[in-house]
């Protein structure tokens, strides 16, 4: 009973001395701490600034009127008149049109043809060109909507201006006998920051840790005579792979527990996104999220030996974790073999999650599914982390052994 007193006590102090020891090794390197601190201070605030207008207004688009119609110019007007196109020019000449699309003054031509006004007066339909510069999604979105809807309009102004009907009432009904009522659910502008913004918050807080925990494991790996992770040779408190994990993991989330605050309900608050999650039910998600982090980077770690591989790693795979998000691309879209990728990544759970919750006001109960994921994953990078350093040990032991007999 006194050995198993012993050993626990021992454990603890095992743990405690590793905590310190990591805990303090990250406010000695720099890299680290801009990835742990200025980083996840900045980027959030970046990147909410960037879209923080929400949506894109005054597209530019230039007008080829080749028709110079009373009509046509009614079209314009149309157009120009909404909130998302803003018509530069007007022209007759293609090439001048097209000169201004290279040199950036506008994103889109429209070419209205001769006969526009000959061809809809004689009730023929008649063809509207329409060029993009397709290298912003958001303009082409913009043009799309506004032509047609001008489109649309400048219909049903003919038509009640042309079509009486017998009793001499406007023929209302036969142009729009359904009037369409948009409503938006959880993003009412149709924001293309309350719609992106919470994956990045999360990937921010997922990427920023791999990179920061990786960077530590590689200097560690960098400064040893043997390229060795884990300092067994000169260090015995580092003699169980638990002890390890458990050691680093509480000075990691130490860390973050305070970014979460910062990044998740500080920068929302400042630029007015979507806050519908009960803190209480917020704090019980990001706990399973915020845990499978750091056990999924210590993971990671075990296979990082140069610095230089850490950023590499963030570079290639932060755009692909915004895909598998299933946010930005639909899950339904992604082949079978992604859909099952995905799910092994902390930030896809985590950020479905967020979504449901803070931008959608659902419940625990409703993200339930992505709450189980998220501990499954915690307990799962748990034990692989646990794994690898207890390879690791053991490669360590085998180092001191033969090193016990050269002696």
């Amino acid at each position: 009973m006194r050995r198993k007193l012993f050993d626990f006590r021992e454990g603890l102090s095992d743990i405690y001395y590793i905590w310190r020891t990591e805990f303090l090794s990250i406010f000695k390197d720099r890299g680290v701490i801009i990835l742990f601190f200025l980083v996840p201070l900045l980027y959030p605030l970046l990147y909410a600034y960037l879209y923080n207008e929400e949506v894109v207004y005054e597209s530019k688009m230039v007008i080829v009127d080749q028709d110079n119609s009373d009509l046509s110019r009614a079209y314009i007007r149309m157009i120009d008149a909404s909130a998302g196109v803003q018509v530069v020019g007007v022209t007759t000449n293609v090439n001048e049109a097209r000169q201004s699309l290279w040199n950036k003054e506008a994103y889109a031509i429209v070419r209205i043809p001769k006969g526009f006004r000959k061809d809809i007066y004689q009730g023929k339909q008649t063809r509207v060109t329409f060029f993009s510069d397709l290298s912003s999604v958001l303009y082409y979105k913009n043009f799309m909507l506004t032509l047609n809807q001008a489109a649309l309009d400048l219909g049903r102004a003919y038509r009640l201006n042309h079509d009486i009907d017998k009793t001499g009432q406007p023929a209302l009904i036969q142009v729009q006998p359904v009037v369409n009522e948009d409503v938006s659910f959880f993003n009412p502008a149709g924001g293309y920051a309350s719609f992106l913004l919470p994956v990045i918050l999360i990937l921010i807080i997922q990427q920023t840790m791999v990179m920061g925990v990786s960077m530590l494991a590689a200097t560690k790996r960098e400064r040893s005579l043997h390229r060795e992770l884990i300092p067994l040779i000169s260090d015995r408190h580092y003699r169980g792979p638990m002890r390890i994990v458990f050691g680093k993991s509480v000075a990691y989330i130490m860390v973050y527990a305070v970014v979460c605050v910062w990044v998740l309900l500080a920068v929302p608050a400042i630029f007015d996104l979507p806050r519908m999650a009960h803190l209480g039910e917020l704090a019980l998600f990001i706990l399973p999220f915020l845990l499978a982090c750091v056990f999924f980077s210590l993971f990671v770690s075990c296979f990082i030996f140069n610095r230089e591989d850490s950023m590499l790693l963030i570079a290639f795979t932060s755009v692909i974790f915004v895909f598998l998000s299933g946010v930005t691309w639909p899950e339904t879209a992604m082949p079978e073999i992604w859909r099952w990728v995905s799910f092994l990544i902390p930030s896809t759970p985590g950020a479905r999650g967020m979504v449901a919750l803070n931008t959608m006001g659902g419940g625990l109960e409703v993200v339930s599914n992505y709450h189980t994921i998220l501990w499954m994953q915690a307990g799962g990078y748990l034990l692989f982390s646990s794994l690898g350093y207890a390879y690791l040990l053991r490669k360590q032991e085998k180092k001191l052994k033969d090193l016990d007999r050269e002696i």
